[in-house]
Formats: C-alpha cells, sequence, structure tokens
C-alpha cells in the first residue's frame, strides 16, 4: 500500500470509523471516497447512510459506479433518501436538485483517456435522449431509472439543475497534467451545459482525496493571508487588516478544489442575492477597475471567529478558529465568481480588500455586529431574525403545530404552505394595538422601518401569543375563502381581513388588553374545534363591516372609493376605537 494511500486511510478513519483490511479491497475505496467528497459540500457527515449512495450493480452501469441525490429545502442541502423523486420533482418548496455521479478506479489506477470517453457518451446519452429512447440502450435498471429523473427534472423547467460527474482514481497521477483528459472535459461543458443545467466534470486523485479530508477534519480552522506591509489595527477583541483578492479568493474555497465554503455563511443573516443592482455593481468594479485599489470601493468584510492567533512560521498568516461571514457575504460570492471564471486571473491580481476580524461568540454579540454592518446591499429587520435566538423559538413552536415558518427572504415557499414574520408582526399589532391601519397598508418593507421590530416584539409578547395570534389569523383567512357571502361592497372579502379578524375576536369576548394577550391560545383552539361557529362568526362579521360603512356620517370619508377608504387612517382608526367599545 502506498504512502498517499495509507495518509488516506488514516484521515478516513477519522471520519468514518474504523476500517478493516476487507474493506479497503475492491470497491470499499469508492464508498469512502463519495462519502468524502459529499461532505465537503457541507452535509454533515452523521447524515450518510447506505439508502442515500446508490451503488450500481456493476454491469451496464455506464460508467456509473454510485450516484446520490441532493436537493435545496428550508435553506439547506438534503439527501433524496427513502423520499419519492416525484415528490421532490413536485414540490414547489424545492427549487435546486443536484445529481453527484461517480465514477471510481482503486487498486493504484490512474486516468484513461478512453474512459473519459465513455463517460463523455454516457452523460451525452442521459441529459439528451428522450425517455423512450434511452430506455432501449443497453444500460442497467438503476441507471434507467437515474436517467428519467434527470432528463424530467430538465424538463420540468422549473427547477435549478446541477449534475456533477466525479471521475476518481486512487493513484497521485493529477489530470491538470493529462491534457487530453482536460481537452475532453472542456469539450463536454461546452456540449452539454445549457440554460437550464449546468454540468460538471470534477477529477479526484488520492492526494486531493486527502486534501479533503483534512479541510473536512479541520473544518474549523481557516487561515487567511495579509498585507504585512500595511498597518494592521489590533486590540484584544478584534482586528483590521488588508488582504490581497487573491488571497482572499484562497480563503473562500476548499483546497484544491473550485468550490465556495458554504460553511463561511453560518451566521449571516442573507443568502447570496445572486445578480441583483449591488452585486453587479460590484462585479463590474471588479472587471474595469484595475487601477484604483478595490478596498476603496467596497465597505470589506466582517468575519466573526471564536478565536485568531497569528501563525508561527509566517507573521502574514492569520489562523482563524471558526470564521463566520457576518457581513460581505454577497462581495464575498462575487469575488469567487469572478476568479472561478478565469484563474488565470489571480497571477496578476493587485488589489486588495478590507477585512474586520471579531471574537464574538454568543449569540446577541453576533446579531449587533451583523446588524450593525450589513449595509451593502439593503437588509431588511426580517433577514435578522434568524440571527435572534426568540425568533428561532418561535420556528421550533410553529413547527410542533405543523406550520412552517419561514426566516429569511430567499425560502420559496407558497404563501399558503408557511407563514413570515410580516405575518406574526401583523398579527401582533391586531391582538395587542387593535391596529387595522397598519395591518392594512404596511407590506414586507415594514419590519425595515427604524425600530419596528423592536417594537413589536416587546417583553410581553411570549411566543405562545405570536403562534396562536398568527395561527388564529391564518384560520380566519382560509374560512374567509368558504362563506356564503362572497363580497363585501363588490370587492373581495379577503380586502377586509383585517376589519374582519377583529370582529371575530369580539364575538369570542376578546378584550384588546394586554391581561387577554395569552387567552388568544384557548380562542384559536375553540375556533379550529368548531369550524361551523367560526363560519357563523365571519358571515355576522362580514355583514357587520357592511353596515359600518353604509352609516359612515363622515362626508369626506363617505365620498372615498372602498378601496382607498379602507387604507384610509382616519376610517381605520375610528373602526378600531369602534371595536373597542363594543
Amino acid at each position: 500500500m502506498s504512502e498517499i494511500y495509507s495518509e488516506y486511510i488514516e484521515n478516513a478513519k477519522n471520519i468514518f470509523g474504523e476500517i478493516s483490511e476487507e474493506k479497503l479491497k475492491g470497491l470499499e475505496f469508492g464508498i469512502y471516497s463519495v462519502k468524502t467528497i459529499m461532505a465537503s459540500y457541507e452535509v454533515n457527515i452523521e447524515d450518510f447512510s447506505d439508502e442515500i449512495i446508490f451503488e450500481t450493480d456493476g454491469s451496464l452501469d455506464g460508467k456509473i459506479d454510485y450516484y446520490s441525490v441532493m436537493y435545496y429545502e428550508d435553506n439547506e442541502y438534503r439527501f433524496l433518501g427513502n423520499r419519492e423523486f416525484e415528490e421532490i420533482l413536485n414540490s414547489n418548496k424545492i427549487d435546486k436538485i443536484d445529481f453527484h455521479l461517480f465514477q471510481l478506479k482503486d487498486r493504484n489506477r490512474g486516468y484513461s483517456l478512453n474512459e473519459t470517453f465513455l463517460i463523455r457518451s454516457v452523460l451525452y446519452d442521459i441529459i439528451k435522449k428522450p425517455q423512450e429512447e434511452f430506455s432501449k440502450l443497453p444500460y442497467n435498471d438503476l441507471i434507467k431509472e437515474l436517467q428519467k429523473n434527470i432528463f424530467s427534472t430538465i424538463q420540468n423547467n422549473k427547477k435549478i439543475v446541477k449534475i456533477y460527474f466525479y471521475y476518481v482514481i486512487s493513484k497521485d497521477e493529477e489530470a491538470e497534467k493529462n491534457k487530453e483528459v482536460l481537452q475532453l472535459r472542456n469539450v463536454l461543458k461546452e456540449e452539454l451545459n445549457s440554460g437550464s443545467y449546468g454540468i460538471e466534470l470534477e477529477f479526484f486523485n488520492i492526494d486531493r482525496l486527502n486534501d479533503t479530508l483534512k479541510s473536512i477534519i479541520n473544518e474549523k480552522t481557516f487561515k487567511i493571508k495579509f498585507d504585512k506591509k500595511r498597518q494592521l489595527i489590533v486590540d484584544d477583541e478584534s482586528m483590521i487588516l488588508i488582504s490581497n483578492l487573491k488571497d482572499y479568493f484562497e480563503f473562500l474555497i476548499l483546497k484544491n478544489k473550485i468550490t465556495f465554503r458554504d460553511g463561511l455563511s453560518v451566521g449571516n443573516v442573507r443568502e447570496f442575492l445572486g445578480n441583483n443592482k449591488v452585486n453587479s455593481d460590484i462585479e463590474k468594479s471588479l472587471e474595469t477597475e484595475f487601477n484604483l485599489d478595490f478596498w476603496k470601493l467596497n465597505n470589506g468584510i466582517t468575519i466573526l471567529v471564536d478565536d485568531y492567533n497569528y501563525s508561527t512560521k509566517e507573521n502574514n498568516i492569520l489562523i482563524l478558529e471558526r470564521p463566520r461571514v457576518v457581513n460581505g457575504l454577497q462581495t464575498s460570492h462575487v469575488i469567487f465568481n469572478f476568479f472561478k471564471k478565469d484563474e488565470n486571473l489571480l497571477d496578476q491580481e493587485q488589489r486588495h480588500i478590507l477585512i474586520r476580524i471579531i471574537k464574538a461568540s454568543d449569540v446577541e454579540n453576533n446579531k449587533k455586529i451583523s446588524k450593525a454592518t450589513n449595509n451593502q446591499s439593503a437588509i431588511i429587520n426580517k433577514d435578522m431574525v434568524a440571527l435572534d435566538t426568540f425568533q428561532i423559538q418561535l420556528q421550533e413552536e410553529f413547527e410542533k403545530n405543523k406550520v412552517i415558518y419561514k426566516l429569511k427572504r430567499d425560502a420559496k415557499l407558497k404563501k399558503e404552505d408557511h407563514v413570515d414574520a410580516t405575518d406574526v408582526a401583523k398579527a401582533i399589532v391586531l391582538v395587542r394595538d387593535l391596529d387595522v391601519y397598519v395591518a392594512k397598508t404596511k407590506g414586507d418593507k415594514w419590519l425595515h422601518e427604524l425600530n419596528t421590530y423592536e417594537k413589536i416584539f416587546t417583553t410581553d409578547v411570549t411566543i405562545n401569543i405570536c403562534v396562536f395570534s398568527t395561527l388564529m389569523l391564518k384560520l380566519v383567512s382560509q374560512e374567509l375563502m368558504n362563506s356564503e357571502i362572497k363580497d363585501i361592497k363588490n370587492i373581495g372579502n379577503n380586502q377586509f381581513l383585517y376589519f374582519i379578524f377583529v370582529l371575530i375576536l369580539k364575538r369570542y369576548n376578546y378584550k384588546f388588553e394586554n391581561t387577554y394577550l395569552e387567552k388568544i391560545k384557548d380562542i384559536y383552539f375553540k375556533a379550529k374545534n368548531d369550524i361551523k361557529e367560526l363560519q357563523k362568526n365571519i358571515n355576522e362579521s362580514i355583514r357587520e363591516i357592511g353596515n359600518y360603512i353604509e352609516d359612515i356620517e363622515d362626508d369626506k370619508l363617505k365620498d372615498k372609493n372602498i378601496i382607498n377608504l379602507i387604507k384610509n387612517k382616519k376610517f381605520c382608526d375610528k373602526f378600531s376605537d369602534y371595536v373597542k367599545n363594543k
């Protein structure tokens, strides 16, 4: 056994447990290779099980020894596992599906041009050939099932599809030195990449597997190189440094692999927002402003760490313990994408970026720092709830009631399938403040207004109040659609949801006082357990709001268009007083 192979086995033991000599034989190398590569995508090693890594039977497998399917749901990657693929494909909650295919060569074998041609052939068949045509080709049933899933996902045209093919060898041969293999990879990408999907052909030798394993083992420790010619600002808890863009790019990627370290975004209030105006401007400055240093054009990066220290060997290397990018994630992704397109640019890069390193391990400090430093892309307070322990508890409580609570704005969910921070906030201002004007007129940007979040989620608002006031509002909204009275004043009943909601609460003897806030839980279950009574209360409340509008005495209000009327602050305030004094 080669020294480099032995190193791989030792590293594998640290992650996957003891490996017997028996398991080292045959394609067991493949199993550990697959797990290693998949773990590099920030997937918890503990999530791995036999059911999520599919092994073909070796015959008619089209050079695919193993494959695994991942999908993106609720802001994290998950494995297909026992879940039916049709369920994944048809889910509106899932917008990304990744297929990971593996060709593995053990017994110290290197890269083969012929093998690469065969990989090209099978990928072409899988992606380009209709299912009816593919089903007649000499592939086994598991590969046919895989092709069906890939092809149907691409045709679905509603998902972001990525196909990764890994060519893995147990030798230390470098693919970069095999020009024919690399050329074929480029041809493959040009032939098969499309606007509806992306394809990557990755080469892993035993050395790269070792590096990947080491990276996983030491994932809490990162190194970043800074410009020692420039003065550092340092105190006991923080430091400010200048780093070359090349060095920062290398900090962002897994060693020897052009893959963004997603783990760096843990604790960031916002996922990468893509090609918005701010990010486009950052990219433009990278492409055009070579004579003006980048740090002068950009607000820089803020990184929270558990600890940091200088390398004892090199005085311009900073070692970071569990770094989290809390500001500058957008900039980081733009830098990553810019150099990934053309790595040759790294060799001549002379520009720099400003980086703040701050020691902060507790949640409250994380939240304060993240809030204070996020000002490049507009950030809404609704994003900030992801860093609030109260909101995390709130999410858990909603889950107990089988309701999805969305913490971040990039989660793509149907409105009827979830509630979000704005929904909760509106429910609170209704049951606590009886403020139908705010509920009616304020949208998602409302929580971005100064101190709004702090005004709503006060100490007297408990988890129960948040959950059950929101659930009650959601229940009324659902049953409003079933009302025998189809509209008020020839506009949809939903326009009057908040007016009807507070009238219904009054019919359940609710008083809009702080001492009554906790009673909303009992009212919710009473309404839920007797839908007929709720529907009766809805119908009576619809008639009541209709009569209230008919009886308006204020000429200025009476003359208003009905849509404008119910958004008028004076009208809403008068109605709130009417309900409170009933």
